[in-house]
């Protein structure tokens, strides 16, 4: 932005419709993602996305004019809009599911990574005073070109193919990328139960009046929205879009310096997300989140009080050059370093020898030229300083920078949308995900047109300590509403009532499951979901728990994900299941949600050894703490308020 500034002579305004010019397409065009996604497949919607990127890319470097330019921004924003909806929901699909969490979250670290890859080729092509912007634009069109060809080699996604009725080509695909057939036919079945499900409640009635009507969902919603806002309001993308001019404004002189310096924070920032990936299951949501914010408003006091310091606008102008008073256009009339800087003409011309404002100049910065008089007129080692003051506190703010992202990174930086992916229901995850991520993209607009004005307005140090203001906001809003929403069992609906089975020997020990209720029995269930469960594919596992006299328990599937609720009336078989009696099973969605899966049709097939086996037609015995589940108190689970 430094160079297409001096390129362009860019005013404020168009600083701002350059950088946000992106981000306003962007969030328009990802309000059409998902129907294109959903119609032309997720394949073909990154392709387009790899194609209009490239072709803006090229509009960019080859500008002649500031429209032109503001052009090319605009279609490079309606390529990032696309890929940024369609790309994490291909991941998501073609994943296998226990590293499918991990898939997108190195999405945003990938992210990271290009943005310090970007910042670099900035550097290097700084140098370049006249065209390096073009290449630092153009390039951008390599990685896109790159995907382009790659993902003609790439299959598409599965449960994409499955919904418009392509299960051949659903299968062939999961058998290319699934380690065994039986994976495949498991896949393949919890898919297609997945879409007749979803397709089932559309029918019923309208997603978005249901999501406003049920209560947990509207408060989850505000919640995952509010971290989305937050996010991006706390000034996260002031940092990535205006890194490079913050570090000029706190008085770094050289364009490349300032440039190689928003480099290492977006260094910064691609090794504390790697943290943030590490810590993100051992710290939790809420600690990472509230943590970070907290850091946020630390960095932005230290910016604050940085540009407080840095604040030499009173430094005043000494000499007036007669020589110039012709080609000054306006610039004699400024009387002080400040004034002077703020107007994109005008350059503060000072010794570097001696005390700072000592003896110095308001020039009109139009050219080269200007420089070479700085230095050869009353001067005799003149610098030229464009939009900063010079200070010997330069060094605050750029730590202020550097330790924002330290914080953001591995906290706000991944958690809304970690967040968002976990705290709604199947049936409301798709719609509440595509509302935040607009909110989102909506707040980012917002930043990013006024950032600029408002260091202008308000003052740079009074522009940080509004955002110290919004962080703090956003600290008491995620200490009190994402810790009450984070600390439920994710996608338990706040209707449906659950009781809280506690399995195990010494506390230490405990495993904890949910049991259903009402308590979903053979005979509670349809024909026809009865018959798709038998067509289903066969499951293996082993008995982690079951009580006779409670008449329900738990099974333990051989791919150790998570333990399914079993009822009395879907054993089959002569021995009441005993802990770790090997068993097969189908599955089965639970209603009335069909969040939740159960195991129907369970058959033992091998007897635990050393453990006593009973008889269905011998009397039941009282089962023990610890291989029974026992119906706890509603009070006793955190559910949403």
């Amino acid at each position: 932005m430094l160079s297409l500034r001096t390129y362009f002579s860019l005013s404020s305004l168009w600083i701002e419709l350059v950088v946000s010019g992106t981000i306003g397409m962007a969030a328009l065009s990802c309000l059409t993602a998902g129907a294109l996604a959903d119609y032309f497949g997720r394949v073909r919607t990154i392709l387009l996305s790899c194609a209009i990127f490239t072709i803006g890319a090229f509009i960019m470097a080859f500008s002649q004019s500031k429209e032109i330019l503001l052009l090319g921004r605009i279609t490079v924003g309606a390529a990032i809009g696309l890929s940024s909806v369609v790309v994490p929901v291909y991941i998501a699909e073609i994943g296998p599911s226990n590293i499918r969490g991990i898939l997108v979250t190195v999405n945003q670290l990938f992210i990271t990574i290009g943005i310090v890859f970007a910042n670099l080729i900035a550097a290097l092509f700084s140098y370049m005073e006249k065209d390096g912007w073009r290449y630092m634009l153009g390039l951008a069109a390599v990685p896109s070109l790159i995907q382009f060809f790659a993902f003609f080699f790439l299959p598409e996604s599965p449960r994409w193919l499955v919904a418009n009725g392509r299960s051949e080509d659903a299968r062939a695909v999961l058998a290319k990328i699934r380690p065994t057939d039986t994976t495949v036919e498991k896949e393949l079945y919890g898919i297609k139960t997945l879409i007749e499900t979803v397709s089932l409640n559309k029918a019923k009635c309208s997603t978005l009046k249901q999501i406003f009507e049920t209560k947990h969902v509207r408060k989850a919603l505000m919640v995952g929205c509010g971290m989305q806002l937050f996010q991006q309001f706390g000034g996260i993308n002031t940092i990535i879009y205006y890194s490079a001019t913050i570090v000029k404004m706190a008085g770094i002189a050289d364009n490349s310096n300032a440039i190689w310096c928003s480099t290492a924070v977006a260094v910064v920032n691609m090794f504390f997300t790697i943290i943030g990936l590490l810590l993100v299951e051992r710290s939790g949501r809420k600690c990472l989140s509230i943590g970070s914010i907290l850091g946020m408003m630390f960095s932005c006091m230290t910016l604050a009080i940085g540009f407080q310091l840095t604040n030499t606008s009173k430094l005043p102008v000494t000499f007036w050059q007669p020589a110039v008073k012709n080609m000054s256009l306006h610039c004699e009339n400024y009387r002080f370093c400040g004034e002077c800087v703020t107007d994109m003409h005008c350059g503060y011309c000072y010794s570097a020898a001696g005390p700072i404002g000592t003896n110095s100049s308001c020039l009109p910065y139009l050219s080269k030229s200007v420089h070479n008089f700085c230095n050869t007129s009353h001067l005799t080692k003149g610098l030229l300083a464009q939009n900063y003051c010079p200070s010997n506190f330069a060094w605050i703010p750029v730590l202020g920078l550097a330790l924002y992202v330290m914080f953001f990174a591995p906290g706000m930086g991944p958690m809304p949308w970690v967040v968002n992916s976990e705290i709604y229901p199947m049936w409301a995850r798709a719609t509440c995900n595509s509302m935040s991520v607009g909110v989102n993209w909506i707040s980012n607009l917002v930043i990013a047109m006024t950032f600029i004005t408002l260091t202008e307005t308000i003052t740079r140090h009074g522009t940080f300590w509004l955002f110290f203001g919004v962080c703090a906001i956003g600290a008491l809003f995620s200490g009190y509403r994402v810790a009450s929403v984070m600390s439920s069992p994710p996608g338990i609906p706040q209707t449906q009532a659950v009781n809280n089975a506690i399995i195990g020997g010494s506390t230490a020990a405990q495993h904890h499951f949910l049991i259903p209720s009402p308590i979903p029995t053979r005979r509670s269930r349809t024909f026809s979901a009865s018959e798709r469960a038998k067509s289903g594919p066969t499951h293996r596992g082993k008995v982690k728990a079951f009580c006779r006299e409670k008449g329900h328990g738990f099974i333990q599937p051989e791919d150790e994900s998570q333990p399914l609720f079993v009822h009395i009336s879907d054993i089959e078989g002569e021995y009441v299941p005993k802990e770790d009696d090997e068993v097969t099973f189908k599955e089965i969605l639970i209603p009335p949600r069909h969040e939740k899966r159960q195991a129907v049709h369970v058959q033992i097939t091998h007897l635990a050894p050393g453990v006593t086996h009973e008889r269905w037609d011998s009397p039941a015995t009282t089962c023990s703490p610890s291989s029974s589940p026992s119906h706890g108190s509603i009070k006793d689970l955190h559910l949403p308020h």
